[in-house]
């Protein structure tokens, strides 16, 4: 067995730490990540109600267009605007061909936001919050313990807020006993 020199053991240690610190910001990167992900899918859930809503509209308003040519064009009073070769059923056409072309516009819009959702519902499937949460918490406790382990600087603040939160937790013992006693005459008193 070898005896390792302490300017080894920094070394490796510092290694050590800086493996913890870039899991740690990937794991806090992938976190971030999926908060993006969802923010986004949120937004994109708006977008394709309102979209879904606008390609309703166009699909009433090219019903109104069809109806107008058909009107114009069918029956006595196609007849009649046939006779005197009235332009309106020109412009009936032509204003049936715009909805129509407004209405594909819309739904290829509409159909797009579907396929983003779908992609994103895709990336959000294999993760979850509490999940990517916990491997942050994880890294993190890995990097605490070797910056304590060693003797770095924050590892140092670390212990010593360690003790100082345990000192603190000690201190409360007698307190919560006292509220507890406290509670339970006051629902003697009551009762």
């Amino acid at each position: 067995m070898s005896a390792q020199s302490p300017a080894s053991l920094g070394t490796r240690t510092d290694l050590e730490l800086q493996r913890a610190e870039q899991a740690l910001a990937a794991a806090v990167s992938a976190l971030a990540g999926y908060e993006h992900l969802r923010t986004t899918r949120a937004r994109l859930t708006h977008d394709l109600t309102a979209a879904e809503a606008h390609v309703q509209h166009l699909a009433y308003e090219l019903m109104r267009e069809r109806n107008d040519v058909i009107e114009r064009s069918s029956g006595v009073i196609g007849f009649l605007y046939g006779l005197v070769g009235d332009a309106q059923l020109s412009i009936e056409q032509r204003e049936a061909l715009e909805a129509e072309a407004r209405l594909g516009e819309a739904t290829a819009g509409r159909d797009h936001l579907r396929a983003q959702l779908a992609s994103l519902d895709a990336q959000l499937a294999g993760q979850s919050a509490p999940v990517l949460a916990a491997n942050v918490a994880s890294l993190r406790a890995t990097k605490e313990e070797i910056l304590i382990r060693g003797n770095h600087p924050a590892g140092v603040a670390l212990r010593e807020l360690a003790v100082w939160i345990q000192s603190i937790e000690i201190e409360l013992i007698p307190l919560d006993d006292a509220l507890s006693s406290g509670e339970k005459a006051l629902g003697k008193l009551q009762g």
